[in-house]
C-alpha cells in the first residue's frame, strides 16, 4: 500500500482506497466489478481480441514500467496475469504485492516474500544466495512478458512442467532470439543473461516510440503525483464494513 498510493500513470492501476473485508464487492460500487478493466488481464484480453496492436500494448507496458523506476519503484513481479486493460483498451500494470521504493528501506522485500511466477524470474535471482528483485530483474520480466504477447506462447514454452522450468532458467533462453521484427530485435536486449548488458526502460520506451507504435508514451509529468508524506485520500474512497 505504501508503494502503490503514490502511483499515478495512464498505465498504472490507480489506486483509491482500500478496505480490509468485503464479502461482496458489488456493495463496494454496483457495477464496478462488470466494468472496470472489463478486458481483463492483458493474456484474456488477446484471446478475444487477436487483430489488437500488439506493438502498442508492450508500448504502453514499457511507458508504465518505466514510470516506475523513474519513481525509484521496482515492481517484482512483472508478467501477463500483472496487466489489465482499462478503458479504451489502455494497459495498466496492476498487484504491487512484490513492490517497493529502493529509497524506503520500509517498503524492502523479505525473503519470505519473494515469490514470482518463474517463468518470468530472471536468472540471477537463482545465482544470489539471498533473494532479491531490483530494476534490472524488472526488465528481464518485460523482456518475457512483450515477447509473450508478440509470440502467443510463453517463456520456455517447449518446458510444459513449472517445476522443470527452474532447471533451464540461466541456461536456456525463454525464447528463441533470433528477433524476426524491429520490436523484437529491441525485446531481446531486455532478455541479456548478463544483467548488466541489459538495456534500460527508459531506452526500451524511446525505441518503442521511434518504432512507430501508434499508441505513443503518455508524458510522465503531467501523469504523476509527489511522493508526499502523508497520503491523504478523499474521505469517500476509504470505507469499512
Amino acid at each position: 500500500m505504501v508503494v502503490w498510493c503514490k502511483l499515478a500513470h495512464d498505465h498504472v492501476v490507480r489506486l483509491h482506497g482500500w478496505i480490509p473485508y468485503l464479502e461482496n464487492p458489488e456493495i463496494l460500487c454496483p457495477g464496478l466489478v462488470s466494468n472496470w478493466c472489463d478486458g481483463g488481464d492483458v493474456t484474456t484480453f488477446l484471446k478475444r481480441s487477436p487483430q489488437a496492436d500488439r506493438q502498442a500494448l508492450i508500448c504502453g507496458i514499457a511507458c508504465g514500467l518505466e514510470y516506475l523506476h523513474s519513481k525509484k519503484v521496482v515492481h517484482g513481479d512483472m508478467k501477463p496475469d500483472n496487466v489489465v486493460m482499462g478503458d479504451k483498451s489502455t494497459p495498466q500494470l496492476c498487484d504491487f504485492g512484490l513492490s517497493f521504493i529502493t529509497s524506503d528501506k520500509t517498503t524492502f522485500l523479505h525473503a519470505s516474500s519473494m515469490f514470482a511466477t518463474g517463468r518470468y524470474l530472471a536468472p540471477e535471482v537463482f545465482e544470489s544466495e539471498e533473494p532479491f528483485r531490483n530494476e534490472k530483474t524488472d526488465v528481464w520480466a518485460f523482456g518475457c512478458t512483450a515477447m509473450e504477447i508478440l509470440r502467443s506462447e510463453p517463456p520456455y514454452s517447449t518446458t510444459r512442467n513449472e517445476l522443470a522450468v527452474f532447471k533451464v532458467i540461466g541456461t536456456t533462453p525463454p525464447f528463441d532470439l533470433s528477433p524476426t521484427q524491429p520490436t523484437e530485435e529491441i525485446l531481446v536486449r531486455c532478455l541479456n543473461f548478463d544483467p548488466e548488458g541489459r538495456i534500460n526502460m527508459g531506452d526500451v520506451a524511446k525505441r518503442l516510440k521511434q518504432n512507430g507504435s501508434r499508441s505513443g508514451c503518455p508524458d510522465n509529468s503531467s501523469a504523476t503525483q509527489s511522493f508526499s508524506y502523508p497520503l491523504q485520500f478523499p474521505s469517500a474512497a476509504i470505507l469499512s464494513t
